[in-house]
């Protein structure tokens, strides 16, 4: 059956499902590669080489929010190209992902390879800390473009189907990267430097496996340049819609940025505890993400299609089950967070800290998944404005401003209440908004387009 008519025919429930567990396990595995280094550094017992990881966290997230924004922009383009069966769009939205691609992680290399230094002190990181987060800053910026694209064309893929290729390149990567820290890190005594070194391997072999598939001739998507450059709006196209994705990633470094200046007021052991108990959060958040990150291109499709009422169905069914997986998430998390703590360290000095933090960091995880659909919502209707609304809402209108309130009437302890506090509220936010959308008629929602399903033996589309 063809992608088309699956989207357009298939039983709701069998779609999320078919589409959203490989993304699942493709987010949790993108997790567990980005725990990794956390993992096996707090088994140095180093709380600067862990503080290290930690600070250097905004540029890591800089780099996946630049491959969230190219492909989840053209994830939604090619999936409502689909869905008004146009073939040049979704050839000029995959052309233009690779241009984006190489363009931007080229001015990362140049700006964090050339100023790690000074970079790691505008982090936050102290005498103790400086140098191991200049290590680590340094190969992240030699692989930003195995890092970009990688996260990229996981989605580009994912958009024409191929969810399979996605989960097994990043699968891949994160093995590798798993297995390269120890001997690194430990084996080869090079610390956060061996940490960062394997990560780049990882992205690498991901990125190798992607661009495999890319080139071979089962597939429609293309990394010629020559598409996008024949139709260059389609460039800034990608940037407007896949801009609240990144907008969420890239506000949140900013976010950690600032937040990280206070978190070193009371030194690296706080820093470390917190970061050590986020991972719990992070399990949560990345899984409800995957259930919305998978429906986003069968929602991107309904929307160019036009089909109101199985758009309604497929965003109440989607955001039931983001709720349940939640909140059993969130029960796991809690009655197992002794053992969680106790993978990354067993310090007298963190881990108490850190078992404190966790469950302040759970209280918003069963709906944090209507977030994340509101968001996707938006974007896979092409809804640019409020999409990056959504983004900048969670990260930084609100964020901050709480983080601040909250330390300033209850110091310490608010630091760890205000990231729930923003979650709840941003939440509240996406809901209104993707009401609003299904409440709109279908020229609104889908501009109008009527998808006529081709048949199986390759008819011809008509958008």
């Amino acid at each position: 059956m063809s992608v088309e008519r699956s989207y357009a025919t298939e039983p709701v429930w069998k779609l999320i499902f078919k589409l959203s567990v490989p993304v699942v396990f493709i987010t949790l595995v993108t997790t567990l590669y980005n725990m990794a280094d956390m993992l096996f550094i707090a088994q140095t017992g180093d709380p600067n080489q862990i503080a290290a990881v930690s600070l250097s966290s905004p540029v890591f997230m800089l780099e996946m929010a630049m491959g969230t924004l190219i492909g989840g922009g053209a994830c939604a383009v090619i999936s409502s190209s689909l869905g008004a069966g146009d073939r040049t769009k979704l050839q000029a939205a995959s052309s233009g992902a690779a241009v984006l691609t190489l363009a931007v992680s080229g001015v990362l290399t140049l700006l964090v390879t050339g100023f790690a230094a000074p970079l790691a002190r505008l982090l936050g990181a102290d005498d103790a800390t400086a140098g191991y987060t200049a290590q680590y800053l340094f190969w992240l910026g030699l692989g930003a473009l195995p890092a970009v694209f990688s996260t990229a064309f996981a989605n580009v893929v994912r958009a024409e189907g191929a969810i399979k290729i996605a989960m097994i390149a990043n699968l891949s990567g994160t093995v590798a990267n798993m297995v390269l820290d120890p001997l690194f890190i430990s084996g080869l005594g090079l610390g956060v430097r061996g940490a960062a070194v394997a990560t780049v391997l990882g992205n690498l072999l991901a990125s190798v496996l992607l661009v495999r598939y890319l080139l071979g001739k089962q597939t429609a998507l293309t990394l010629s340049p020559r598409p996008a450059l024949a139709r260059p709006a389609m460039l800034g196209r990608i940037v407007t819609v896949g801009a609240a994705g990144a907008v969420t990633n890239l506000l949140a470094g900013f976010s950690n940025l600032f937040t990280n200046h206070i978190w070193m007021e009371y030194g690296p052991e706080v820093i470390s505890a917190a970061n050590i108990a986020g991972k719990a959060t992070l399990i949560c958040c990345m899984v409800v993400m995957g259930i919305t990150m998978g429906v986003q291109p069968l929602l991107a499709f309904t929307c160019g299609s036009g089909d109101r009422a199985r758009l309604r169905e497929i965003c109440r069914k989607t955001g039931l089950l983001t709720v349940l997986v939640g909140s059993a998430l969130t029960a796991c998390c809690f009655l197992f967070r002794g053992p969680l703590v106790g993978l990354f360290t067993d310090e007298a000095s963190l881990a108490p800290l850190a078992l404190h933090i966790l469950p302040i960091g759970l209280v918003s995880m069963p709906v944090c998944g209507l977030y994340y659909l509101g968001l996707y919502g938006m974007q896979a209707a092409e809804r640019s404005g409020p999409a990056a609304f959504l983004a900048i809402a969670r990260q930084g209108v609100l964020l901050v401003p709480i983080f601040l309130l909250f330390h300033g009437l209850f110091g310490l302890e608010g630091l760890y209440w205000a990231g729930p506090a923003a979650d709840l509220l941003s939440t509240g936010l996406a809901a209104l908004l993707l009401g609003s959308l299904l409440r709109q008629q279908p020229a609104a929602v889908g501009a109008g387009r009527v998808t006529h399903l081709p048949e199986d033996d390759g008819a011809q589309k008509a958008g």
